[in-house]
């Protein structure tokens, strides 16, 4: 008789799991922190967190993951996270949309896009992948072919030299932070990575590892893409606009709309696959959805910007995730010592 096997989990998922629209914002909005090394610190903080999960997810094959309250506050602050984040991207969409596009446009090429979607809808995952893969192909390369690296590095060198320093103060701080707050994610995915690794545990690192891989070179265009708007002048206060504005500058309003539309087609999905994460309870889905975006449009006239959004909902997310481990170690130890009292 043959042992089941379990079918192997494609890799597109898991890149789409990872891969979020708020994080493109976070990479670009880190450039104007921490300089041109801020994507290289996100991914390394990624990377970080990856290794330091492995254990977990070895332990995951013989014992499984244990349950507390904190677990289930992991997960409710990661949905406000996601669902917050990703209104407040799609109400910066919506006004770029109505500041520089033609509405009439936009609805012509919306139309055949939301067509396409939902021909393809069973393969949510697959479309915000293939999306944010494709922007992340174009838009570096356009971006750089319509200034030019030469000129970019010029400009830089000579009226923003510190983007290009190597220390920027508080960077460690921020990638210490990146590593808990990335450490959290993982954890609170461990049932779905564990799906890769289960049949074949190191075969199965070696294609998250992979998949990590995917992730770190979108993260990294996009990180890099930003540096081009450095060579023109922006109110430092607007920087969730910042994107957009370099939009109007170097494209024309068709291109314009098709990228505007493609983001908030995936931050679309984004709310989606949130709201599907916190169960079936349509009443429970309504009112965290409900509190998400009364959050969103609180931040957004704040003008609060995303990479500050990210860091204070995963902080917490970090914090939750500790005490978690902790409280599951002193369970733990009290069954253990239980059992030995016993005998």
């Amino acid at each position: 008789m043959i042992a089941h096997q379990p079918f192997p989990q494609p890799l597109s998922k898991l890149v789409s799991a990872w891969m979020t629209v708020s994080l493109l914002f976070v990479s670009g909005q880190a450039v104007f922190t921490y300089g041109a090394l801020a994507g290289f610190m996100i991914v390394g903080a990624f990377l970080m967190a990856f290794l330091l999960i492995i254990p977990f997810l070895w332990l995951h094959r013989s014992k499984g993951r244990e349950q507390s309250p904190f677990l289930t506050i992991l997960e409710y602050v990661i949905f406000f996270e996601s669902f917050t984040l990703h209104f407040v991207i799609l109400l910066l969409i919506a006004s770029s949309a109505l500041a520089f596009t033609s509405p009439l446009r936009l609805m012509g090429l919306a139309i055949p896009f939301i067509t396409a979607i939902l021909f393809f809808l069973g393969r949510k995952g697959a479309i915000k992948l293939a999306v944010l893969l494709g922007l992340s192909i174009f838009l570096p390369n356009y971006f750089f072919l319509q200034k030019g690296l030469e000129t970019v590095y010029h400009n830089l060198l000579h009226y923003h030299p510190r983007f290009l320093h190597l220390q920027q103060e508080g960077a460690w701080v921020l990638f210490g932070l990146l590593v808990a707050v990335f450490f959290a994610k993982l954890y609170a995915q461990i049932p779905f990575l564990y799906g890769y690794v289960e049949n074949r545990f190191w075969k199965g690192i070696q294609k998250l590892f992979f998949g990590y891989l995917i992730w770190a070179t979108v993260i990294l265009a996009f990180s890099s893409m930003s540096l081009v708007s450095f060579n023109y002048q922006m109110p430092a206060g607007q920087g969730n606009q910042r994107f957009f504005l370099m939009l109007e500058e170097l494209m024309d309003q068709v291109f314009i709309a098709i990228i505007l539309l493609g983001l908030a087609a995936c931050s679309t999905l984004e709310l989606s696959a949130a709201a599907r994460k916190i169960g079936n309870n349509i009443s429970k889905r309504l009112l965290m959805a409900g509190m998400a975006v009364i959050l969103g449009i609180f931040f957004y006239i704040r003008e609060v910007a995303i990479i500050k959004l990210f860091v204070l909902f995963g902080a917490g997310s970090a914090v939750i995730c500790l005490l978690h481990l902790v409280y599951t170690a002193i369970h733990h130890k009290y069954i253990k010592t239980r059992k030995i009292n016993i005998n």
